[in-house]
């Protein structure tokens, strides 16, 4: 029965990016280019994000300080 099975999604984006690569099934069906090119956009994605202070992080972190 699936319900009684182990689970657990990632929790992070990294650890999901991870996942995907690491997933043959899904490389078989999408490709490994395809896949890799996904994941490698996606890191450089978050890696962008990761360099901005957000409006909330400077209202209620930076300025309360």
């Amino acid at each position: 029965d699936a319900h009684e099975l182990a689970f657990t999604l990632p929790r992070h984006l990294p650890e999901a990016l991870g996942d995907l690569a690491a997933c043959a099934p899904l490389r078989r069906v999408l490709g490994s280019r395809f896949v890799d090119a996904f994941v490698e956009v996606k890191n450089l994605e978050l890696t962008k994000y990761n360099q901005v202070v957000s409006s909330w992080e400077r209202n209620f972190l930076l300025l309360s300080i």
